[in-house]
């Protein structure tokens, strides 16, 4: 999950509003790689619109293992939640 620092409009999500504060992405969302790095910086107006949400402890199991899934981690299926923390964590 990544949290919004500065307002902007997704076009990629049917032009939904993300305020500063709101969580990307929304629940139900699956955004690709590419379209997280454009949101992180990786843009024509070298812009940051997103974080990563460093708090990892606060996430669910389910939403660790999402982030583990879209950084094309391999092995963390069977992982603790306390597990899955620390891989994360060592991997940017």
């Amino acid at each position: 999950m990544y949290k919004v620092t500065t307002r902007f409009i997704d076009a990629g999500d049917d032009r939904r509003l993300y305020e500063v504060g709101d969580m990307y992405p929304r629940q139900g969302l699956t955004p690709s790689q590419a379209r997280i790095k454009q949101l992180a910086g990786d843009n024509r107006f070298d812009k940051v619109y997103i974080e990563l949400d460093e708090d990892l402890n606060e996430w669910t199991v389910k939403e660790l293992k999402d982030l583990a899934d879209r950084r094309g981690l391999e092995g963390y299926s069977g992982l603790k939640k306390a597990e899955l923390v620390e891989l994360l964590s060592d991997v940017k």
